[in-house]
């Protein structure tokens, strides 16, 4: 909670209770080569209802003293290297109503959705290559070659820490830092 720079890379979770994940008021988060492991029949052990969930519809502050009109930057988010069976959504992604969330990227993504409602989106404009269920009409424009450079990608150390992605069942979720936007 209220972390920066946070690293959540190779573990498996069995059986875990509820909100296996939740990375809550932090910044620059990674999460890669992470499996859930929970029964079908088990009511959201994982913490993970839709496969890929982010909104900025909280409605809330902490405090009472803040501009309800300062607005955030929320961008380049990359979620990739997914996969899931009997998922009841494969994403749910909303932005904040004029403040829209930019180059969202979805990459090698396969889920099995039992649902006929896949992905609902609001609010977000991005890319998408090698998913399915097809995204919503606004992630469907391609990343490569054209919008790579609008994907976060993660500094070399990261990359390094994991070179092989493969078997993986999951989420990778990535928020650039500040040195590589320019």
């Amino acid at each position: 909670m209220n972390s920066t720079n946070v690293v959540i890379s190779n573990l498996t979770f069995k059986n875990s209770p509820f909100w296996t994940l939740h990375p809550v008021y932090c910044s620059k988060v990674l999460v890669q080569n992470v499996t859930i492991l929970a029964p079908s029949d088990s009511p959201n052990t994982d913490g993970i209802d839709p496969a890929i969930r982010f909104t900025g519809k909280y409605g809330e502050h902490p405090d009472s003293d803040y501009n309800p009109n300062a607005l955030p930057t929320v961008e380049r988010i990359t979620i990739k290297h997914v996969s899931g069976e009997n998922i009841k959504t494969a994403g749910v992604l909303e932005g904040i109503e004029g403040d829209d969330f930019h180059n969202i990227c979805l990459a090698n993504i396969t889920l099995n959705v039992s649902s006929m409602h896949k992905w609902n989106c609001s609010h977000v404009q991005g890319f998408s290559d090698f998913v399915s269920p097809k995204t919503c009409h606004s992630l469907r424009e391609r990343i490569f070659p054209q919008h790579i450079s609008d994907c976060y990608q993660p500094p070399n150390f990261i990359a390094q820490m994991s070179s092989t992605w493969t078997d993986f069942i999951g989420m990778s979720i990535a928020l650039p830092d500040e040195s590589s936007k320019s």
